[in-house]
């Protein structure tokens, strides 16, 4: 018997809260041969690749990316013509990244396993971006729901953007006050408009949420 575990979020001890995406489930009732099974399930490469595969096409079917009607694409090959139209949504080169390093570990872990599982190890900040992304569009469309109407304003894509960023330079482990600092060089804001975007604690909330 499987238990899901919910959370709420929010930016601060005084913001709105809101439903998180993290969920848990957790078994309330398993017997030792069952613990067995899925102990070795954690080691099974087919099983945790097709794990890693399906996270990245519900990520582009979320997204409404027709990647099923070409021969290969959902193996990730995808010609640099095709993909170009969908430049305006982050994520979605990611995720065919992701599905492209999936079908090279399985063309080559039987002839060469070193090369292969390099493949695996590549997936691993495609994961974190895609994560990134995925998190950015959630929170930004409760905002712009909140906010104006739906209507994703200008200062509001530009948090977007500065709050992507600041979490790429944060997975460096540099500082917080400095990555704000260079996130708000990055996109061309003032360092005082950055501060009004986001207080660095609002920041690094939202930065431990979704890492």
């Amino acid at each position: 018997m499987k238990e899901k575990i919910t959370r709420t979020t929010s930016a601060s001890k005084r913001s709105r809260k809101y439903k998180s995406m993290l969920v848990t489930e957790v078994n309330t009732n398993i017997s030792l041969d069952e613990l067995s099974i899925s102990s070795q399930q954690q080691y099974h490469v087919e099983l945790l690749a097709k794990q890693v595969k399906e996270h990245a096409l519900h990520f582009l079917d979320e997204h409404k990316i027709p990647y099923s009607k070409l021969p290969k694409g959902s193996d990730g090959v995808v010609s640099p013509e095709w993909i170009s139209q969908f430049d305006d949504i982050a994520g979605v080169r990611v995720a065919f990244g992701i599905l492209f390093e999936l079908t090279c570990f399985e063309i080559k872990r039987k002839e060469n396993p070193d090369a292969a599982f390099a493949h695996l190890l590549r997936i691993i900040p495609k994961q974190q971006m895609l994560t990134i992304a995925r998190m950015e569009a959630r929170y930004f469309a409760g905002q712009a729901r909140s906010g104006d109407g739906g209507k994703s304003s200008e200062r509001e894509i530009r948090k977007r953007k500065f709050l992507s960023e600041y979490f790429k330079l944060r997975k460096q482990n540099d500082s917080s006050i400095y990555c704000r600092q260079i996130a708000a060089k990055r996109i061309k804001v003032s360092l005082q408009t950055a501060k009004r975007y986001f207080t660095i604690d609002e920041l690094e909330k939202l930065y431990q949420q979704f890492t």
